[in-house]
């Protein structure tokens, strides 16, 4: 494998490009469940502008608004894929920064700069919650009890210790 050496510590530069692409393909392929469950019952047809174009997300319609519930449940989705796939809660933050900034320039190559506020709170609103979601979750997981298994002797010796506590008392 290819290490990046930082003094003593190593870097694991492949499985961070496989967590980087898996983040990537798994977000963008829930974007596109995500707006073909939500536009067909209202009658929208799901287009590639809904990810990529900056114009899709809009207070003033219908359907700018159900772009904006797209991108925020797949916000919670995010947050759960970070818990899935990067695993540690120090490095939610950075995977959804990766994130936002590919999907920031892949705005830019499809259309343009993007230049509605609407965009921006969406985009920002959805790496909010994509970022609680997914450090919560996994500092859950880091926080937890670990389980021991114990052999004979162990508990053997457990025991004793809990009649030398009742006898002392």
């Amino acid at each position: 494998m290819l290490h990046i050496s930082l003094g003593d510590s190593f870097i694991d530069a492949k499985l961070i490009i496989l967590q980087i692409v898996l983040m990537q393909t798994c977000n963008y392929f829930l974007l596109i469940l995500l707006c073909i469950l939500f536009c067909i019952p209202f009658g929208f047809t799901p287009t590639i502008e809904q990810l990529f174009s900056y114009k899709a997300i809009s207070v003033f319609s219908l359907f700018g608004w159900i772009n904006i519930l797209i991108w925020l449940t797949d916000g919670i989705i995010g947050g759960l894929l970070l818990f899935l796939i990067v695993r540690r809660s120090k490095k939610c933050l950075d995977f959804t920064i990766t994130f936002h900034l590919i999907h920031f320039i892949g705005c830019i190559i499809y259309k343009s700069f993007p230049i509605y506020w609407e965009w921006y709170c969406c985009i920002l609103l959805h790496a909010i919650i994509m970022i609680i979601i997914g450090e919560i979750s996994c500092y859950w997981r880091e926080k937890r009890e670990i389980l021991l298994t114990s052999n004979n002797s162990s508990s053997v010796n457990d025991d004793d210790d809990e009649e030398d506590v009742g006898n002392k008392l």
